[in-house]
């Protein structure tokens, strides 16, 4: 038998590239001619003088055969109070989060990679007015059913998904319009998507540190892509924040950690953190 792709199957594939039923039509791009073997695309890519040179090219390096196109699966979980147009403006400063931050990081690294990794974006939305309120625990299942079915593992896709409730919608609307020279990156007002953790089982944490978690985070959007880079599917546990009570909500800017309440006030910090400057104070405009 002959070399396969290293590339997981799914039903929902498409020419090898990850595909979802709720997309108008797969992803395509000259850069990945349909009709090219993955061992010729791996020798060409390689050759190229950017590869492995910088963040974002590795970055590329390591997903581009297993979740391309890469992004999240994004659930959807207030209808009633929420018209079309404000979910749409939520949407579009997400990606916009995404768009700005890698073309900022032009002044740094290599034009190409991040190229391609923009075209690479793309997101799997889940809309179901049935999902109106759903909790933590239901949108896990909802994902984990959903990989489970599909034989989705071992990326950062497959491993956690977003949840947008009124509140995180809210503080979404609420946060500065990204723009292309990083300044929106230094703010401490950026709102957040819930960031569920598909492995999380009620009961199965044994160590006193992590009691008080319960399944997920809050995540920077202006953090989108730095999550995903710095790949907290392997190193999860080490940047886990220490939640010294009930009730509190581990946070992260996709790099460094908080614990913040669920009004946003924040009440712990990595000393790393630009929230520790604000430790005890409201920074995110929730409401």
């Amino acid at each position: 038998m002959g070399e396969i792709s290293p590339r997981p199957s799914s039903p929902d594939s498409f020419n090898d590239f990850f595909h979802h039923k709720s997309w108008p039509e797969p992803w395509t791009s000259p850069d990945f001619p349909a009709d090219e073997p993955w061992q010729e695309r791996d020798r060409r890519f390689q050759s190229y003088p950017w590869w492995n040179a910088d963040m974002t090219a590795r970055f590329f390096a390591e997903y581009y055969e297993w979740m391309w196109p890469w992004g999240y699966f994004i659930y959807r979980t207030c209808y009633e109070t929420v018209s079309e147009a404000d979910w749409k403006e939520a949407m579009r400063k997400l990606d916009a989060c995404v768009h700005c931050f890698l073309r900022y990081r032009r002044t740094f690294s290599h034009p190409e990679p991040i190229r391609l990794i923009c075209e690479g974006y793309r997101n799997v939305v889940i809309e179901d007015r049935e999902l109106e309120g759903a909790s933590v625990h239901q949108v896990r299942r909802l994902f984990d059913d959903w990989m489970t079915r599909h034989d989705q593992d071992g990326t950062p896709r497959s491993e956690f998904c977003l949840m947008i409730d009124d509140k995180a919608l809210r503080s979404i609307h609420n946060t500065p319009e990204p723009s292309e020279d990083g300044s929106f990156l230094f703010g401490l007002d950026a709102g957040y998507v819930i960031l569920i953790d598909r492995r999380f089982q009620e009961g199965g944490i044994r160590s006193p540190d992590y009691e008080n978690y319960q399944g997920f985070l809050r995540l920077d959007i202006t953090g989108l892509w730095t999550f995903m880079n710095h790949d907290w599917n392997h190193d999860f546990w080490r940047k886990m924040p220490h939640i010294p009570r009930p009730g509190l909500i581990p946070c992260t800017d996709g790099s460094w950690q908080h614990v913040e309440d669920e009004d946003g006030t924040v009440v712990a910090a990595s000393a790393f953190s630009r929230r520790f400057e604000v430790i005890g104070k409201k920074p995110r405009a929730i409401s």
